[in-house]
């Protein structure tokens, strides 16, 4: 029995630790987009389609076309040797998952668990918008990295009965900004394209659960309902990376190797995320036991 239970223990902490590590490295690679790609030149970093990222070192050198979800999508593939058109077909039906796809699949549970708390949210998840139906630029939401959340220490408009405001870090691909702070306002590239901003959750007082969301901390930034509102959004956490091998991509092929790029200054709130991790599946071995 005791040996059963250390099997099991052991099994539980490396899967924990093996999810915040797959984690941790698209988080630390999507802060690194933005701050190679905020001082590239005029027309490096853009809101488009037939997406692609190629990240060095070097602003000059690097350049990416993206939207929401092909960013998200193409920021996997050069971060995870394993994260291919085929894999991501296979997974959810397409090489380039729409907003609505993703939306969809953290709903179902495909490949994300859905966080339904406040209290839930880590760095490294992810918030999907689905927009019903879709507007006439085809489209179908909007995809977004969380990097932070804090509690706002200064409320505003608009203002929602029985609910508190938080303030979200976000990293996407985006024609407009969120917030006044958003790192595309020093984009040399004219706006739009990779960058991060805060948006705003809702929360309920009571059970801790989404009430709805804006769109940046601005005063006239409008309100969507989760329930009501015709653009809906979804919060998970990705885990169809630990089904994959979540080995980084190191190959001369590839447009980047994680090796090569100093994340040191960028990765401070996901290092303590995996220490805490790393304590709290120390502590499930323990009570095994």
């Amino acid at each position: 029995m005791k040996l059963l239970k250390f099997i099991l223990g052991c099994l539980i902490y490396s899967s924990l630790v093996t999810l915040i590590q797959c984690t941790q490295r698209y988080l630390t690679m999507s802060q690194q987009c933005v701050k190679i790609l905020k001082d590239s030149p005029a027309g490096k970093n853009i809101y488009g389609n037939n997406a692609y990222i190629t990240l060095t070192n070097d602003p000059n050198t690097s350049s990416a076309r993206t939207q929401c979800s092909s960013f998200f999508t193409n920021l996997l593939k050069i971060t995870y040797s394993s994260i291919t058109d085929s894999y991501m077909k296979t997974k959810f039906g397409s090489t380039s998952p729409t907003a609505e796809l993703y939306h969809n699949s953290i709903k179902s549970g495909n490949g994300f668990t859905e966080i339904k708390t406040i209290e839930g949210i880590q760095p490294g998840d992810v918030v999907a918008i689905r927009y019903d139906p879709p507007d006439p630029s085809a489209n179908t939401g909007h995809f977004m990295i969380i990097q932070s959340l804090k509690k706002s220490t200064t409320e505003k408009t608009p203002f929602v009965t029985d609910t508190e405001q938080w303030e979200i870090e976000v990293t996407d691909s985006s024609l407009s900004y969120h917030g006044p702070e958003d790192t595309r306002y020093n984009n040399n590239n004219g706006g739009g394209g990779i960058g991060t901003g805060t948006a705003r959750l809702y929360v309920f007082v009571k059970d801790r659960t989404f009430a709805g969301y804006t769109w940046s901390t601005y005063s006239n930034s409008e309100f969507y309902s989760i329930t009501t509102s015709t653009r809906p959004i979804a919060i998970g956490r990705p885990t169809f990376l630990n089904e994959s091998d979540g080995i980084p991509k190191t190959d001369t092929s590839s447009d980047i190797s994680t090796t090569t790029i100093n994340t040191s200054s960028s990765s401070n709130s996901s290092t303590y995320l995996i220490l805490y991790m790393k304590i709290a599946s120390f502590f499930i071995l323990v009570l095994l036991f």
